[in-house]
C-alpha cells in the first residue's frame, strides 16, 4: 500500500494493479460552533445527528463520484477528503478540489436557506485545502487504511479560524 514491497511475478501470474498515486489534495470541511448548534437542537427536541446528516455529511457524499473524491474519515463534525493524483492524470487535482469545497459551500448555503425558512440553526463552515507533492502514507489497522499526510495537519490548520479573525473578516 505504501510502496514499499515489491513482487517479482512470471508474466502469466501478474494481475492489473492500478495506477500509482502521485500526489494529493485534502479537503478538510469543519462544522463551526458544533456544540452550540447541537445544544440548540436538542433543546428543541430535534436530533442533532439526523441534522448534520441529511444537511452536511450526505449531500456531501453525493459529490464525492464527479470530483474523483474519496471520504478519508470523518471527524467529529469534520469531514476530510481526499483527491488523489495517479500517473495518467493531467495535474488538476488542486483545481477539482477548489470546485468542490466551492460546491459543498454552495450546498451548506441552499440547506441553511431552508432551515432558516422552518427556524432552524445554520450551519456554518471553515473549509481548508492542502496540496502534498507525493503520495500519502498508510498505516493499516486490519483492514482499513488510516491516511498520514502532511497536508491532513495543514488542511486543519486552515479549516479552523479564530473568532477575532472571523470578525475582522466580517467587519466588526
Amino acid at each position: 500500500i505504501n510502496n514499499t514491497l515489491y513482487e517479482f511475478l512470471l508474466p502469466e501470474e501478474q494481475k492489473r494493479s492500478e495506477e500509482r498515486v502521485l500526489r494529493h489534495v485534502i479537503i478538510k470541511a469543519d462544522i463551526r460552533d458544533s456544540t452550540t448548534l447541537t445544544r440548540s437542537l436538542s433543546e428543541r427536541g430535534l436530533n442533532p445527528a439526523s441534522y448534520f446528516s441529511l444537511n452536511f455529511y450526505e449531500p456531501v457524499n453525493k459529490l464525492l463520484p464527479k470530483y474523483e473524491a474519496t471520504k478519508v474519515f470523518i471527524e467529529g463534525d469534520a469531514v476530510i477528503l481526499a483527491i488523489l493524483e495517479r500517473d495518467a492524470d493531467q495535474g488538476f487535482a488542486v483545481g477539482r478540489a477548489c470546485v468542490l469545497a466551492r460546491e459543498i459551500i454552495e450546498l451548506v448555503r441552499a440547506y441553511n436557506a431552508l432551515s432558516q425558512r422552518s427556524g432552524l440553526p445554520n450551519l456554518e463552515l471553515g473549509i481548508g485545502i492542502s496540496y502534498q507533492d507525493s503520495p500519502p502514507m498508510y498505516l493499516m489497522d486490519g483492514n482499513s487504511r488510516i491516511m498520514i499526510s502532511r497536508a491532513l495537519n495543514e488542511s486543519d490548520r486552515l479549516s479552523s479560524c479564530s473568532r477575532s479573525a472571523r470578525r475582522l473578516l466580517a467587519g466588526g
